[in-house]
């Protein structure tokens, strides 16, 4: 065996135990379980998204966002983009909203049809005024109770 499949042998594995150890930890931000409960004039919201924005104190993003979908009882658990279970620690710009749409298999130009309205006001998706703060330790309390006035 030459010097160099040697080397590559040992270099190669220890580089890839190095990047995987570096990949798994040290992020600098904290997700953690976050859920809670969606309502409209005392009423659950089916079918809603919740979106979870971390921003710091200078308004940057500060983590991934985070996401759920309301059951019938208007329950929702977040998800991140990457795929972890909860929401980033801190402050949050939340955005709910019933508005979907799909493609139109029918439409060659792209555009979408809708499959379901908007029924939450503006104040709280497109112009969102709601923000959560998260605590470190998680919360099954991010409850939201909205008005259509």
């Amino acid at each position: 065996m030459n010097s160099a499949t040697q080397l590559n042998r040992v270099f190669i594995p220890a580089c890839l135990l190095f990047f995987a150890a570096g990949c798994g930890g040290n992020k600098p931000y904290d997700v953690v379980p976050v859920s809670g409960i969606v309502t409209l004039d005392g009423q659950p919201v089916a079918e809603a998204r919740v979106e979870f924005q971390p921003i710091s104190a200078g308004g940057m993003e500060v983590g991934p966002d985070a996401v759920g979908v309301t059951d019938a009882q208007g329950r929702y658990t977040l998800t991140t983009t990457f795929d972890e279970s909860g929401a980033t620690v801190g402050e949050n710009r939340v955005r709910i909203s019933t508005h979907k749409l799909k493609e139109n298999p029918n439409n060659p130009d792209g555009k979408m049809i809708e499959v379901a309205p908007e029924t939450i006001p503006p104040r709280y998706n497109t112009r969102s005024e709601l923000t959560f703060t998260v605590p470190a330790g998680g919360t099954d309390k991010a409850d939201f109770s909205l008005q259509k006035r």
